[in-house]
């Protein structure tokens, strides 16, 4: 061949050549690259279904409760903790531990009745901590192991005239105290204060009493004092009485004394904020009532 046609016959070759070469490596690559597995369609699980949890309960008396009651009557021998763990055997190890933030878990002495009803179930009588002869009032923690293994804890308390402190009262079947004849007043004796209430301009300090019946002592009235419907937050208090009837006062003042605004005012007496009055008194300074306002009152 000559030398011109030499050259394109190589070149011709080269390109053939290159041109296998890349078919060959994406055959090559085709065939044995990795696949991609193929995409199924999700399968939805099952929803799961939260086990039962373990529930520990205390009384003084030896039938189960509905639930712990808040208090239960210091200077008993003996607090029956009872318990329902679910997930455990029905013969397996149970004891009880008193805790202590203050030092190590300390096991509590007591016997174990076991009852049926599916997974461990039962009641430790649980014998007062250390060497007393009876629970002393306070506040008691007590954790369950099983298999020395803690499962749950639970407290309770201890008071002296708890009984009487959850009796309602003789004959009354109701479940908030009673309060009404709300008085207010300024300076003057209460005898003198007449309903609608109106005290004079300049007022720098309010009074109010009221009479309260079916309560238990000890508990905490909440009085609040409102100013055109809005509430004085700083003027809130609690007034704790000490029989279960009488008459309660509480007042508010400004510090340093200056005149409270002229408008209409409220006093409430409630249980707690956020609960519902158990009664309420509207009164005004530095001006008469308006009609609408008497009318509303009513």
């Amino acid at each position: 061949m000559s030398g011109p046609t030499l050259v394109a016959f190589l070149a011709v070759g080269a390109l053939a050549g290159a041109a296998a070469g890349v078919g060959f490596n994406r055959w090559w690559v085709a065939r044995h690259a990795p696949r991609e597995p193929a995409l199924t369609a999700p399968i939805e699980s099952l929803p799961s279904v939260p086990s039962p949890a373990p529930v520990i309960l205390f009384s003084t008396a030896r039938t189960r409760p509905q639930a712990t009651a808040e208090v239960l009557e210091a200077a008993a021998p003996l607090v029956y903790c009872f318990f329902t763990i679910p997930e455990e055997a029905e013969d397996a190890e149970v004891t009880a531990w008193w805790l202590d933030a203050a030092r190590d878990p300390v096991r509590a002495a007591g016997d174990l009745t076991r009852e049926p009803g599916g997974g461990l179930r039962g009641a430790l009588a649980l014998r007062p901590p250390g060497n007393a002869k009876v629970f002393a009032p306070g506040i008691y923690e007590v954790a369950l192991r099983v298999g020395g293994e803690p499962v749950v804890e639970g407290s309770f308390a201890m008071l002296k005239g708890a009984e009487e402190l959850l009796r309602r009262p003789a004959g009354m079947e109701r479940y908030r105290p009673e309060v009404k004849d709300i008085v207010v007043f300024t300076g003057e004796p209460v005898a003198q204060a007449r309903r609608p209430y109106v005290l004079p301009a300049g007022t720098s300090g309010v009074k109010a009493t009221f009479a309260y019946a079916h309560a238990l002592s000890g508990t905490a009235f909440t009085v609040q004092w409102l100013h055109e419907d809005g509430l004085i937050q700083q003027a809130t208090t609690e007034v704790v009485i000490r029989a279960d009837e009488g008459r309660a006062d509480a007042w508010f003042t400004t510090k340093p004394r200056r005149a409270l605004p002229a408008g209409k005012y409220a006093v409430v007496v409630s249980m707690g904020e956020g609960t519902p009055p158990l009664a309420q008194e509207p009164f005004w300074i530095g001006r008469q009532p308006r009609p609408d306002e008497l009318e509303k009152a009513r």
